[in-house]
């Protein structure tokens, strides 16, 4: 598992959570933050719904424009299981 400030993000479904928490920090819609993020709303709207899966794409635009979220993500894709998945170690 990962931390971020005291926070276990155990799962994609926990990281988005964190995501959708900033997007209404900034009192953002989903169009003004898929803006912010330079991505199409569509594909914000699937991610945050869990219809589609967020690619390492995703969360470097992510990592960029909200440095906030920048200490989660890195955790999250380097927890010992997702380098385990990807046969990094």
């Amino acid at each position: 598992t990962s931390r971020k400030q005291g926070y276990i993000i155990k799962s994609m479904t926990d990281i988005i959570k964190e995501i959708v928490k900033e997007q209404e920090k900034l009192g953002l819609s989903d169009a003004e933050f898929s803006r912010l993020l330079d991505i199409d709303q569509s594909e914000w709207s699937r991610v945050k719904r869990g219809l589609r899966f967020p690619t390492l794409g995703f969360f470097r635009v992510v990592a960029q424009k909200i440095p906030s979220l920048q200490l989660a993500i890195m955790n999250y894709i380097a927890s010992p299981k997702k380098l385990k998945e990807r046969r990094l170690v």
